[in-house]
């Protein structure tokens, strides 16, 4: 049962009844409609942007058991649970947003174990809340207080906790001296002893690498290179061995070209930022990322003209690294949406994030695609999410207008719809 929603037993005649005739064409005594079993939930004259390509007008979705049973371009008939009829709505429906580069849990203020159960009681499920209100379904946290953000991660999958589905790398693996330690905990001795890992043998980066593995994180975080500190090849090359024993993927944080050619020689899975600063122009860098495959977090929404903070020194470091994203894109290298939203509200984060791909030269449908599938298949879950196709995981968001033709309909959330369940409605 969806909950919000009045629950219809759909037959044709119910249909007729209920939609006085305009819902005929779905209906199974129009004869030629084809006819999809039970299902929990319909919806219908739908225009979707299904992230796979292809927009649909007047389009049907059939959800049943958390997962998309059938998306049609031509009417369907369904006894459902729910039908939602959303002609002349000018509504959109497309796959729920997926954010591949947050920290839920913010390293201010937490400086004992009483003060991270309650931020985890009391700030935490407001900050879940707020990546559901903008749109987004699906988040992978890029280093946090570990194990509690396992823990987190257990009850949203439980259904204890309300919140997007939660993916989480667990622990920060960083040189000694480096970022975060630091730098946003560098006067929290309790942030660097439960937030990351100061490696100084590779036998440490082998054994921290066994023992986040046992505990069954989605990737490894390695800070390779930050404000002037390089982890050892070393103990990089230790850390992407030991991780590839497990099956596991490799985030590195960079912020040199340089620094970002080297991860990608030692054979990291993915970069959680482009380059900030330098040029790639003339360097190795673009062909190196687009031969072996590695995929590139975006996370330019911070520097960018959406920012209420934005500086003209922060306008010149902005034109270097759009410069930079404008030659990976070039090469087809993988572009991830990802805003490294480490306490803000996130439907502002969201926005400041599309406001700086929009700058950068993305369309309106190259921003979606970065959104949705793009951002499923850094993470290595395009098989279940990032489009609206037959069989995936029934993550949904509806917005009032048509964000290829104006991209500030992603501010105007309608409902959204996580696991086939109506998790945020506005109407």
């Amino acid at each position: 049962m969806i909950a919000g929603f009045v629950r219809f037993a759909v037959t044709c005649t119910t249909v007729n009844r209920l939609f006085a005739g305009s819902f005929c064409l779905i209906a199974a005594a129009c004869g030629s409609t084809k006819v999809a079993p039970q299902a929990d939930l319909l919806l219908t004259n739908a225009r979707v942007i299904t992230g796979a390509g292809a927009t649909l007008e007047n389009a049907s979705v059939i959800v049943s058991d958390g997962r998309i049973l059938e998306v049609s371009a031509a009417p369907v008939a369904a006894a459902a649970d729910v039908v939602m009829d959303l002609s002349g709505t000018a509504y959109t429906v497309l796959p729920g947003l997926i954010d591949t580069h947050v920290h839920l849990i913010p390293s201010g203020g937490i400086d004992s174990d009483e003060a991270l159960t309650r931020y985890i009681a009391e700030s935490l499920p407001k900050r879940l809340e707020s990546f559901l209100a903008s749109g987004t379904t699906t988040i992978y946290d890029e280093g946090d207080f570990w194990p509690a953000i396992s823990e987190v991660k257990s009850r949203i999958a439980a259904g204890t906790l309300r919140g997007p589905r939660l993916f989480a790398v667990g622990l920060i693996l960083t040189a000694p001296g480096g970022h975060p330690a630091s730098t946003i905990c560098r006067t929290n001795p309790y942030c660097q002893q439960n937030r990351m890992v100061q490696l100084d043998t590779p036998a440490l980066a082998r054994e921290t690498v066994d023992r986040l593995a046992k505990s069954g994180v989605d990737g490894i975080k390695v800070v390779h290179e930050a404000v002037g500190i390089t982890m050892s090849r070393e103990v990089l090359d230790a850390v992407i061995a030991q991780a590839r024993t497990h099956g596991i993927p490799v985030d590195s944080h960079n912020e040199t070209v340089e620094s970002s050619i080297e991860a990608a020689e030692a054979g990291v899975t993915r970069l959680v930022h482009p380059p900030r600063f330098g040029s790639v122009e003339g360097t190795r860098f673009v062909e190196l990322v687009a031969s072996r495959g590695v995929k590139i977090t975006a996370t330019v929404g911070s520097g960018g003209p959406g920012n209420p903070k934005y500086t003209p020194e922060m306008a010149a470091l902005f034109q270097v690294l759009k410069g930079n994203v404008q030659a990976i894109r070039r090469q087809n290298v993988l572009v991830a949406f990802g805003t490294d939203n480490a306490g803000g509200a996130a439907p502002d984060r969201v926005w400041m994030e599309v406001r700086a791909l929009q700058d950068i030269g993305f369309s309106p449908e190259q921003i979606l695609t970065t959104m949705t599938r793009n951002s499923a298949a850094f993470l290595g879950r395009d098989q279940e999410l990032g489009t609206i196709e037959k069989d995936k995981l029934a993550d949904l968001l509806i917005v009032q207008g048509n964000p290829l033709q104006d991209l500030s309909a992603l501010q105007k959330v309608v409902l959204v719809i996580k696991d086939g369940a109506v998790v945020v409605d506005n109407r």
